[in-house]
C-alpha cells in the first residue's frame, strides 16, 4: 500500500478559531474540487471517501489562527491522481480565507505500525447519537473503529478482510467531548491513542487509516491520525 500525501503552505487573510478550522478547511478542498469534473464527481459520491487532511499548524496557543501569518495542511489519499489533481485544483483556486503560497507531494510506503495517535478529533456515532454509551465506551470505540476501516477497506479493494486483534489497547486522551461545529449543528469527537497489534491484517487496517482517516466524517479533516513505527520508531 502507498500513502500519497500533499503538503499545503497557506497565509491566512483572515483569524480563524481553531475550532473551526475544520469547517474552513472542507469547504476550501471542496471548492477547488470544482475544477476537475472527477473529483467534483467523487465529492458527490456516497461511497467513503479515500482521503483525509489535518488541521493548520502550527496551532496557535490562544486556539486561534491568525490573519497574515503562514501555515501548513497536509491531504493524504491512497491514489496519486488524486494527489496530483487536487494540487492542480488548489492552485487553479481563490480563496476568500486564504492564499496559497506553495505545495510538496510526498509518497509514504507502507510501515510496520505500532501506535496510532489521533492528532484531529474523531467522529463516531452510536445510537444516541454522538454520546457514546455509557457501558463500555472504549470497546464500542475500537469496534466502530475496525468495522469502518474494514468496510472502507472492503469498499476501496473489492477484497474482504477480518481483523483477529486490531489494538493491543486504546485509551481516549480527552476527559469531555470535543464540540466540533459544523453548518447548524455540533458532532461530539474525541481523540484516543491505539496500540496496533502486529499481525496481518491489522497492519493492512492501520495504514489504511494513516492514509484515510479513521472514524466518521473523515473528508471533514475528522480522525486525521499520525503513526508511531515498531522498527523505524519515526514518527509520520
Amino acid at each position: 500500500m502507498l500513502i500519497y500525501e500533499v503538503v499545503f503552505t497557506v497565509v491566512l487573510k483572515r483569524d480563524i478559531p481553531y475550532l473551526s478550522s475544520f469547517t474552513v478547511l472542507s469547504e476550501v478542498l471542496n471548492y477547488s474540487m470544482l475544477n476537475s469534473r472527477e473529483l467534483k464527481k467523487a465529492h458527490k459520491d456516497l461511497m467513503p471517501k479515500y482521503y483525509n487532511f489535518s488541521g493548520l499548524y502550527p496551532v496557535e496557543k490562544n486556539r486561534a489562527y491568525q490573519k497574515g501569518r503562514i501555515y501548513v495542511f497536509r491531504v493524504r489519499c491512497l491514489e496519486e491522481s488524486f494527489a496530483r489533481q487536487i494540487i492542480q485544483c488548489m492552485k487553479a483556486s481563490s480563496f476568500e480565507v486564504m492564499d496559497l503560497i506553495a505545495t510538496d507531494l510526498k509518497k509514504k510506503d507502507e510501515g510496520h505500525i505500532r501506535e496510532l495517535v489521533s492528532i484531529t478529533p474523531i467522529v463516531l456515532t452510536s445510537d444516541e447519537g454522538y454520546v457514546l454509551p455509557e457501558h463500555n465506551p472504549l470497546e464500542f470505540i475500537e469496534k466502530r473503529i475496525v468495522g469502518l476501516l474494514e468496510k472502507k477497506y472492503y469498499n476501496y479493494y473489492e477484497d474482504k478482510i477480518q481483523v483477529p486483534q486490531f489494538c493491543n489497547g486504546l485509551i481516549k486522551t480527552n476527559r469531555i467531548p470535543i464540540k466540533i461545529p459544523y453548518k447548524s449543528i455540533h458532532f461530539l469527537a474525541h481523540k484516543v491513542k491505539i496500540q496496533i497489534a502486529d499481525n496481518p491484517e491489522a497492519q493492512k487496517l492501520a495504514n489504511l487509516a494513516l492514509a484515510t482517516g479513521i472514524g466518521e466524517k473523515t473528508s471533514l479533516g475528522m480522525g486525521y491520525v499520525v503513526a508511531n513505527y515498531y522498527k523505524e520508531g519515526k514518527r509520520s
